[in-house]
């Protein structure tokens, strides 16, 4: 089988053999990708300087296993220059993409939404604010999405006064008595949250206690690497 120019980005590639890749693509059309790119490595590759994170590229390629042949490869726009914490939060983006993105599963809003995420990294966005609204569009978008309004357990709309329970498979609760020793959260933070109102430190560090618990159960126990780098 053979698949025409797809737009995509690398989020991972690793030496393979003596001169080639494997790379992981994110495919707006055809989702995660495993590919090989043989002799990517070597001098006279014609693959040399397009197989990097962050360019946006088209690529081609054949094969029916889970571990694709590159054919083509064609530059889709300018690279997406990053350096210091922001190129550190693109890292993490893409080691999030490889854990939580099934291969040939296509997302393409995730797609879409990654490539407004780097360039706004490149404009100097925010980072943690901009890491948490990818984040939560991510989940909803590969369906483990929750309500951010609405406590799952009585259907009530969230209040700013109130304080809240979160588990990962139902979302916020209302029912503090069976979530006894477990964080609670301000109902005026969530709501905030679910708005994209990032402005308030304090909504900032609850945002990122709720999506750490969010991706526990996706995640497994494998951390991921690239929130080392942070420290």
């Amino acid at each position: 089988m053979r698949v025409e120019l797809q737009s995509a980005f690398v989020l991972h590639a690793r030496p393979y053999r003596d001169t080639s890749l494997i790379v992981d693509l994110m495919t707006r059309e055809q989702g995660r990708v495993g590919a090989v790119v043989r002799g990517a490595r070597s001098q006279k590759s014609r693959y040399r300087g397009f197989l990097s994170p962050f360019i946006p590229i088209l690529v081609a390629w054949s094969g029916r296993t889970d571990l694709v042949n590159i054919n083509q490869v064609e530059f889709n726009g300018a690279p997406i220059l990053l350096g210091g914490r922001s190129l550190l939060a693109a890292m993490y983006v893409n080691e999030l993409l490889v854990r939580l993105l099934h291969q040939h599963d296509p997302h393409p809003e995730v797609f879409d939404e990654y490539h407004i995420l780097l360039g706004q990294l490149q404009q100097g966005a925010a980072i943690e604010s901009t890491l948490r609204a990818f984040e939560k569009k991510l989940l909803q978008a590969i369906g483990y999405g929750f309500d951010w309004e609405y406590a799952a357990d009585t259907q009530a709309p969230l209040t700013q006064e109130g304080w809240y329970a979160f588990t990962p498979e139902f979302g916020f609760c209302a029912n503090l008595q069976a979530f006894e020793g477990q964080p609670l959260f301000s109902g005026q933070h969530v709501l905030a949250i679910a708005n994209d109102q990032f402005e308030d430190a304090a909504v900032l560090r609850t945002a990122k206690q709720i999506m750490r618990l969010a991706m526990v159960p996706r995640l497994g126990n494998r951390t991921i690497k690239s929130r080392e780098l942070f420290i």
